[in-house]
């Protein structure tokens, strides 16, 4: 073996932590005036969208969904949810949400129950996929 001696090598640090990949988000949920909204983001008016509320002390509910709107627009946000900010906090509590659009058909969304409630999070990406813990599926 020969001996060599190299002057331009540098130590680079590796790319830790990676970067996050941003993703577009088309459908979220978003607090306003202490009431949980669904967000549409995505390109197309939604047929129908519909809540029903659920969790360990409550059962979703037989008289049919609490909130429904008909042709949510692009852009528009709809009152799926709300909470008491005192009596709420003490219970786990969650909701489903119902989705009839042309190109997603019919599908149910559901946020991780939390205690006090569901927390404001995107609910699904453009590229098709949910977070972490969030429920999705064809009814």
């Amino acid at each position: 073996m020969t001996a060599k001696r190299v002057t331009n090598l540098r130590w680079k640090f590796p790319d830790f932590p990676p970067r996050p990949i941003k993703r577009e988000v088309v459908f979220s949920l978003m607090k306003y005036e202490g009431a949980l909204y669904f967000v549409n983001d995505s390109d197309e008016v939604l047929e129908t969208v519909s809540s029903d509320s659920c969790g360990y002390v409550l059962d979703a509910s037989i008289d049919g969904p609490k909130f429904l709107y008909k042709d949510v627009k692009p852009g528009e946000s709809v009152k799926v949810e709300e909470y008491d900010n005192y009596y709420d906090l003490d219970y786990v509590l969650g909701f489903y949400l119902y989705i009839k659009s042309n190109s997603l058909g019919k599908i149910k969304i559901i946020p991780p129950f939390k205690k006090g409630g569901v927390a404001p999070q995107p609910l699904l990406y453009k590229d098709g996929t949910t977070p972490m813990f969030v429920g999705m599926g064809l009814v």
